[in-house]
């Protein structure tokens, strides 16, 4: 089950889809979220930063005023988010195991922020971030970082729209031992599911008619109501291809394995992951 829900706030638009979604999935299992907030001091949000670093003199200084400046902004803005939803859904803190219903919470950093973020996303079962994180903030290619280095399922919320029920996945399905992960990671969320599409994408690289079969006997086992599709990619993006499954047979979120290539930092899934953290209307759950 997810018993504990990170929310990360930058104190932008995205605070709202980012609550929405982890509200939705912590109605299903009665569970605490914990919103995080970190205010970068100036020197960090300037080592995050592709251009500041090479300034000098007074453009220097005034970067990093400029920087401060923005950091107190969403640090009130997020603070204010935060309050106007549990005012909206009538939450509370967490009352101890015997409470009942969703609670909420805040954690803030000032030191760190990077470090102690993955710290909290290693520390509960399910995150729920928005896309793409360094228009809030933090830097660029953070995503991928928490898909390396936390273990732990990322939810990425809606990038527009109202957040679904969480009634309906659509399985990516892939033989790699990413998205078999991502499948078992997933499983709490899919066990409250009423449908389940499992769908391949033939990009050059589909995967075997066993590896289908197995997959789809394993979800059966779980009590899961599972049909399958297969498509092909055509020369279009994995992504919009996925997107356009979704549309077709009625699934309100994705679920889809990141893996890596070599040594590399860059994560792929098929062409898609990339696009997947970037940009896209329903939510994905993936992992890596």
């Amino acid at each position: 089950m997810y018993k504990a829900i990170l929310a990360p706030l930058g104190g932008g638009e995205s605070d709202f889809n980012v609550l929405d979604a982890a509200l939705a999935v912590a109605r299903k299992f009665d569970a605490h979220i914990e919103c995080f907030h970190g205010l970068m001091h100036a020197g960090e949000a300037a080592s995050a930063s592709r251009q500041i670093p090479f300034l000098v003199g007074p453009a220097l200084h005034e970067a990093l005023d400029f920087l401060e400046e923005r950091g107190r902004r969403r640090t009130a803005a997020a603070r204010e988010h935060y309050s106007a939803f549990c005012e909206c859904h009538e939450l509370g803190p967490w009352g101890g195991e015997a409470a009942a219903g969703v609670s909420v919470g805040i954690l803030e950093s000032r030191e760190r922020v990077v470090d102690q973020l993955l710290f909290h996303i290693r520390h509960h079962d399910l995150t729920v971030m928005a896309r793409p994180a360094g228009r809030d903030g933090l830097p660029a290619g953070l995503l991928s970082r928490i898909l390396r280095e936390s273990g732990q399922p990322l939810l990425l919320a809606p990038t527009q729209g109202e957040v679904g029920g969480f009634k309906h996945p659509l399985v990516c399905w892939k033989d790699t031992r990413e998205t078999a992960r991502a499948i078992s990671l997933a499983m709490p969320l899919l066990r409250k599911a009423g449908q389940v599409t499992l769908v391949t994408v033939d990009d050059g690289r589909a995967s075997s008619a066993a590896s289908v079969d197995a997959i789809m006997r394993r979800l059966a086992r779980q009590g899961l109501r599972v049909e399958e599709m297969r498509e092909s990619a055509s020369g279009r993006r994995t992504m919009d291809v996925l997107q356009d499954a979704a549309r077709d047979r009625g699934a309100d979120y994705l679920v889809m394995g990141a893996g890596s290539k070599g040594g590399m930092s860059e994560l792929l899934f098929g062409s898609c992951t990339e696009d997947a953290l970037e940009r896209g209307g329903l939510p994905i759950l993936i992992a890596h």
